[in-house]
């Protein structure tokens, strides 16, 4: 089931590091997962963040099993799948919605930075690559992908 986000800031923070630290080790090295979600989350921070962003959580046994923001202008943010839920269909189901809200809202393209681990299902599902991005988290380099989508 997927629902807005209704105040949940602790789950989300605590899935976030989750699915950091248990699923990019495939793709990034620990130093780097360090920098990209470090242990102990801004609870306060992510309350703010997420009250602006109103995530779209998929919602699985009363757990949330994974979360994605859309901005109005069609930027896909944070998106995330707890690892429990890894591979079950989760994200496919939350891009999936993104794309009917998009639509809805008559977003005519769609774009994200893309990690290494989730760039595959974007690219599944229409997303053509524009090019390599680095950011700079607490002075180390991570690599992800600029990618979008029109929407037809």
């Amino acid at each position: 089931m997927i629902c807005i986000y209704s105040n949940q800031y602790r789950e989300i923070a605590d899935l976030f590091h989750a699915s950091v630290h248990g699923l990019a080790h495939q793709a990034y090295t620990l130093e780097q997962i360090q920098a990209w979600c470090p242990d102990n989350p801004d609870y306060e921070k992510w309350k703010a963040q997420l009250e602006k962003t109103n995530p779209y959580l998929f919602i699985i046994d009363n757990s949330i099993a994974g979360f994605v923001e859309l901005e109005k202008c069609g930027h896909i943010d944070r998106f995330y799948v707890h690892p429990q839920f890894a591979r079950r269909g989760v994200a496919t189901a939350l891009l999936k919605h993104v794309f009917v809200v998009a639509r809805s809202d008559g977003l005519k393209l769609l774009y994200t930075e893309a990690s290494h681990l989730i760039k595959p299902l974007f690219e599944n599902h229409g997303f053509k690559t524009i090019r390599r991005n680095v950011v700079s988290r607490n002075g180390i380099e991570l690599d992800n992908w600029i990618m979008e989508c029109t929407l037809g």
